[in-house]
């Protein structure tokens, strides 16, 4: 009987113990963004952009200027329509520190105009953005002769 207790105190402790460290172990913070950004493009692009908190979290509003280049692109006809499929890699630095973001968009020319709808993602980043992941949906536009907009939204999950 005596040695079924001291077992029991013994396995007791033991979960509460795992249970301390599991629990101090620091949580991540998922936060709703949504990044705008204005500029010129070519077969690389530059411009202005705005970090803008959509929710509650860590990442505060910040703005900055960055740089995108084309990783990869390739044409394709859905439906009878063509697009440009195009992978951006694009590198923002801002007050608070930089990021890098790969997003895939597909281009279609619309009467003067290029626009594009797809993903993006965080690839790596510096200073608050240091750990960070996630990404989400893009949305920009080209008028021909003018400078290309964009807006970025989603989650970043903050360590």
């Amino acid at each position: 009987m005596k040695d079924r207790c001291i077992v029991l105190v013994a396995v007791v402790a033991g979960v509460m113990l795992l249970t301390s460290v599991a629990s101090a172990r620091p949580s991540a913070t998922k936060q709703r963004v949504a990044i705008t950004a204005k500029g010129t493009s070519h077969l690389s692009s530059s411009g202005r952009w705005v970090l803008e908190p959509l929710g509650a979290g860590p990442l505060e509003l910040d703005s900055g200027t960055g740089t995108s280049v084309i990783a990869r692109q390739r044409s394709v006809v859905r439906d009878g329509q063509s697009a440009q499929i195009v992978i951006w890699v694009s590198t923002s630095e801002g007050k608070r520190g930089s990021f890098v973001t790969r997003a895939r968009i597909e281009h279609l020319d619309v009467e003067g105009y290029n626009v594009g709808t797809g993903t993006w993602q965080v690839v790596r980043g510096t200073g608050a953005y240091a750990g960070i992941t996630g990404g989400g949906r893009v949305a920009n536009v080209t008028p021909m002769g003018r400078p290309w907009v964009e807006r970025d939204e989603g989650i970043l999950i903050v360590p």
